[in-house]
């Protein structure tokens, strides 16, 4: 088990949540919604917890490759969103695609669309990264 503490403060009010948060026995923070890489920095320098960076999409945190989140000291990074979100967009495209086809489903064979072939290919690909050796997953 793993406790998360999280806080959604902004400006100054960020600080003192997360010396709060330290004095705890919270395994990791989540401060939410951090405007600048600067701030990331700052709250590293007061907190010996690992930090996570929650990224989304057209959220309030600046676009911030991994390399850069790892020289402000954050651990871990949450991409809770950006496959919700394309998920979402094929989910709209698809359903407009068949109301504009009277409802007929799209034919798989011409390689645009996605079909249960495709699928269970994807499905199987992702199965192989798993390790041989299922016995113990939990650094998963």
């Amino acid at each position: 088990m793993c406790v998360l503490a999280r806080t959604d403060a902004h400006g100054s009010e960020i600080f003192r949540r997360v010396e709060a948060l330290s004095a705890t026995t919270a395994d990791v923070l989540l401060v939410d919604g951090v405007d600048s890489i600067d701030v990331l920095k700052k709250i590293r320098a007061i907190t010996a917890n690992p930090i996570l960076f929650n990224q989304v999409a057209g959220g309030k945190s600046p676009r911030l490759s991994l390399s850069e989140l790892r020289s402000a000291g954050v651990a871990l990074s949450l991409y809770s969103t950006p496959c919700l979100f394309a998920a979402q967009s094929a989910i709209d495209s698809a359903l407009s695609n068949l109301f504009k086809d009277d409802g007929r489903l799209p034919d798989v064979r011409t390689g645009v669309d996605v079909g249960v072939k495709d699928c269970t290919n994807i499905l199987r690909q992702n199965l192989c990264r798993l390790p041989q050796d299922r016995s113990d997953l939990s650094h998963l």
